[in-house]
This record gives structure tokens, sequence and C-alpha cells, in this order.
């Protein structure tokens, strides 16, 4: 079933909320995280830390603004170029709320501020949380649209 162009209210609704979500998340980490809480052991914990590059901590020096900038009007132009399924309009919906919330994130201290850790992997946040969600529903959507 496809949605009206003008009818994106999914897309709308779901970008205000992951961009709330992850914003105000930031910030509750920033006033009251000062030190590591653990769920399981040293396994699963909520860890305070900054991450001043882009995915993973990676660095991608002055390019970095230009290419965020790219990437995300790159989603919106897909996200709006055409009839979507509730289904894409949620996740480009995650995905531009999560972006969005990145940057705006970044502008208030020059870093993003990540606080779920599990295991190795490099310290996450909301935001994060929400593009990977965002990711994996395009890519699910893309697998079925196939078979």
């Amino acid at each position: 079933m496809q949605l009206h162009n003008r009818d994106r209210t999914i897309l709308w609704s779901v970008i205000t909320v992951s961009l709330v979500t992850s914003i105000l998340s930031a910030i509750a980490v920033d006033i009251w995280l000062n030190q590591r809480i653990s769920i399981i052991g040293n396994f699963v914990g909520l860890q305070r830390s900054f991450n001043t590059g882009v995915a993973f901590g990676i660095d991608l020096g002055i390019a970095e603004p230009i290419l965020i900038a790219f990437a995300l009007f790159a989603v919106c132009w897909m996200a709006l170029a055409k009839e979507q399924t509730k289904l894409l309009d949620s996740a480009f919906g995650l995905i531009l709320g999560g972006g969005f919330a990145n940057v705006l994130d970044r502008l208030r201290d020059g870093a993003v501020t990540d606080m779920f850790q599990v295991g190795s992997f490099p310290i996450f946040n909301v935001a994060d949380s929400c593009i990977t969600v965002g990711v994996v529903l395009l890519l699910s959507d893309s697998f079925w649209q196939k078979r």
C-alpha cells in the first residue's frame, strides 16, 4: 500500500520522535551520568563517552561536515522524492531523526554524547540506534521486494 506524497504523517512523526528522544537522552546523560552504571556486569552498561568522529569514532577530518551534510541531504531526497510505504517512511524517519539529532548534539560541544556500552563494541547512543534500525528496515524492505 502506497501513501500519497501529501500524507507523510508517519515520516514526520518518526523524525520528530527519534530526534527529540535522541537529543533528550544526550542531555540527560550529560547532566546525570557521571560514572558507569553496570547493567550486566562489565558486558553491558551505561557509560558517558564523547565521540568527535563519525560512525565508530572514525575521523574524516575537514571533509566530515561536508560528507555528513551530503548524506543527510541524500536521505532527505530519497525519503521525499517519491511515494513510500509506511515501512519506508518509518525507516527514513529513523535515519533522518537520528542523523539530525547527532548533528545537533555535535553543535552543542563539538562531540556526540554516547552512552550505551555493550561488550567491546564502540559505545553508541539513541540516535545511532535509530539510524541502525532505519537502515535494517530499508535493507529488509529491499530484500522482501526482490523476492
